[in-house]
């Protein structure tokens, strides 16, 4: 093999390398617009739009509602259409929870609400894993 076929193969490795370091980079970039969650992709999953409120408090409720949708669909492993179909009802919780006091009473009420609503949505397995994760959570059952 001459020189000059050597040096071609080894800058095509090189960019090719580079490459992929620029794809896994954006993929588990916490700044970037898409999250990729055991095969599920959270892209710009929860808007501003979405949730109307004063700025500061409204983008820790984004980060919020985005973070407990990553979590529930690692728990319970939710397909990416039970992401899409459960979306808004992670939406709305996240609204009535970031209405209220950390400590109150009510939120558990509001989790209570969301996982009856979220039920339809799941597979029996599934919904086992569901109460399990409302009966941790603490409040009055």
């Amino acid at each position: 093999m001459n020189k000059t076929a050597t040096l071609l193969r080894i800058s095509l490795w090189v960019v090719l390398i580079f490459g992929l370091g620029i794809a896994v980079g954006r993929l588990t970039s916490n700044t970037g617009k898409m999250e990729i969650v055991d095969g599920v992709a959270f892209e710009e999953s929860v808007t501003e739009e979405e949730i109307p409120a004063e700025e500061a408090t409204r983008r820790e409720t984004i980060r919020s509602t985005r973070r407990v949708m990553q979590n529930y669909a690692t728990a319970l492993s939710l397909t990416e259409e039970q992401v899409t179909a459960t979306k808004p009802l992670f939406i709305h919780c996240g609204k009535e929870m970031a209405k209220l006091p950390k400590q109150s009473p009510l939120r558990r009420g509001v989790l209570q609400k969301f996982h009856e609503q979220l039920a339809p949505h799941l597979d029996d397995e599934q919904k086992k894993l569901s109460d399990d994760i409302l009966k941790k959570t603490p409040g009055k059952s």
